[in-house]
Order: structure tokens, then C-alpha cells, then sequence
């Protein structure tokens, strides 16, 4: 069950990860709480809320974090090289010298 919070197989845990599931475990109990204030108007349901939000964007950026090493992988599979995707500097010889 732990493995989950993993970030390799055999990899240190991801603070990330268990930030966002205790977030949105906390949102939980929040927003029941917060049903006993509903009588005070929506107010209420903003801690629930940003507790929420807060989890998406951590767990979103625990995906990227996934997405760029896997593009990066697929990259050396395939043999591609950084360079050959850069701009060529410009010479300062002229294409009369070139020839």
C-alpha cells in the first residue's frame, strides 16, 4: 500500500504524493465539519475547496514530473540527440565563401 507513494519501484518516498493524499483526507473531514456552518452561507466551503485544489495541483506536478522522464526515456530509446534539434549558430562567411 505504501508503494504507491513511491516515486521509483525501489525510490525514495514523494513528499508530493503524501501531501496530496493528506490534503484531500483532510478536505474529507473539512468539508463534513463545515456542514454544520452551511447555515453561514457558502463561506464555509472554501477551506474544503482549497484543500482540494491544493491536491490536484501537487498531484499534477507529481505527473508532469512522470510525463518529463518518460519523454526523456523514449528520447534515448530512440536514439535522438538534444543537439539535433538545436539552431545552427550563424557562420559569419558569406555563401560567396562557402563555394
Amino acid at each position: 500500500m505504501l508503494s504507491m507513494f513511491k516515486e521509483d519501484i525501489d525510490g525514495p518516498y514523494s513528499i508530493r504524493r503524501i501531501l496530496a493524499f493528506i490534503l484531500s483526507i483532510s478536505s474529507i473531514g473539512i468539508s463534513v465539519v463545515s456542514l454544520n456552518y452551511a447555515r453561514y452561507g457558502w463561506i464555509v466551503f472554501l477551506p474544503p475547496a482549497m484543500f482540494l485544489i491544493a491536491s490536484i495541483v501537487l498531484l499534477f506536478f507529481t505527473t508532469w514530473t512522470d510525463i518529463t522522464a518518460l519523454i526523456s526515456a523514449t528520447k534515448n530509446i530512440h536514439g535522438t540527440r538534444p543537439e539535433a534539434f538545436a539552431i545552427p549558430k550563424p557562420t559569419d562567411k558569406q555563401p560567396s565563401d562557402l563555394g
